[in-house]
């Protein structure tokens, strides 16, 4: 019995040593790959201006809202109660548009990201299904967090950016 066991072992070591000497397996750092793409780096440039724009508008916003309040300390001993209410209101106004206009652009660019990430997730996916396919592949692996060691021989992320590079 022992005999059999020993040899049942033996067998299968010897064939996980062939089916391994058989695969073709690579790494990617899926982040960085992702992170140097030129359609990614494009598309955050794109966003980036967007940002700029929501936050010029900010300031501008918040340079009024300044000048109103300054203008109603100035002012307010000189103005009879409903022109000092008036000017109250006005400033309350543009403080509830500030904040508004605040939220919208907070939303606008956390949806610009989140399309982007979807965007740059599934070009990596299909990036890297095609590079596989066409490089004989067995298997690609996302080096972080899913393996724990490899020797660099396996990492193909630059092969990887290079591809999407290509196509996109």
């Amino acid at each position: 019995m022992k005999k059999l066991i020993v040899a049942l072992c033996l067998g299968a070591l010897w064939i996980a040593t062939a089916t391994a000497a058989e695969l073709k397996i690579g790494v990617v750092e899926a982040g960085t790959a992702i992170a140097e793409s030129n359609a990614y780096k494009q598309e955050r440039e794109r966003i980036a201006k967007i940002e700029s724009k929501i936050n010029a508008n900010l300031q501008k916003l918040e340079q009024r809202i300044i000048a109103a309040r300054n203008d109603f300390e100035k002012n307010n001993s000189q103005w009879n109660a409903d022109t000092a209410l008036a000017r109250q209101k006005d400033i309350a106004d543009l403080e509830i548009r500030f904040n508004r206009e605040k939220s919208d652009g907070i939303q606008v660019l956390k949806r610009e990201n989140e399309q982007l990430n979807g965007r740059a997730v599934k070009m990596l996916n299909d990036t890297i299904q095609q590079f596989g396919k066409e490089n004989g592949y067995t298997l690609i692996l996302q080096k972080n967090p899913a393996v724990m060691f490899d020797d660099g021989t396996v990492d193909v992320t630059t092969d990887i950016i290079r591809q999407m590079n290509r196509t996109k």
